[in-house]
């Protein structure tokens, strides 16, 4: 398999990123998230998902999502943050293809999370909250990659990630 799949924080711009970077190497487009939205209809965001079903339920949905999205080949794929969490998915999408972690630093990370937090960053302790999620996911996600573009920058990202690629 020829896929390229992107990882990272929530709010990094995976979908975004995934989208321009397919466009700009005429590959398909899959996004772990819309699998999982395309069969709840009544919702639009994922966290709603996620509060419907609970979290062994979720796990579940992104295997289903993942075991979808590697059908395709020569695609991009955007997974979902904690997607990799699970040692199944890593699994099987290092053998889909190469994983690009697009990494930032929280400075980048924060507004978009303020404003749109996930469940597991709601409540008045955000701020340690967001400290332990980044300090553990950042570090993992860098372990398990096989390529890694720092994302603080928007209109270089796509730039970064076609030279890495070549």
């Amino acid at each position: 398999m020829n896929n390229i799949i992107l990882i990272g924080l929530k709010g990094v711009g995976k979908t975004s990123i995934g989208q321009q970077l397919a466009k700009a190497l005429q590959r398909s487009f899959v996004d772990t998230d819309h699998i999982i939205l395309n069969g709840f209809s009544d919702y639009s965001r994922i966290s709603a998902v996620y509060e419907q079903v609970g979290a062994a339920g979720f796990i579940e949905l992104e295997k289903q999502a993942v075991a979808q999205a590697v059908l395709q080949d020569n695609s991009v794929i955007a997974v979902g943050g904690s997607t990799m969490l699970q040692a199944d998915n890593v699994a099987l999408l290092k053998q889909s293809g190469k994983i690009i972690y697009l990494r930032a630093k929280p400075e980048t990370l924060l507004p978009f999370l303020r404003t749109h937090p996930p469940a597991f960053l709601r409540g008045d302790n955000f701020d340690e909250l967001f400290e332990q999620y980044y300090q553990k996911r950042a570090g993992y996600y860098a372990e398990i990659a096989d390529i890694i573009v720092d994302a603080d920058e928007p209109k270089l990202i796509l730039i970064k990630m076609l030279t890495t690629l070549d």
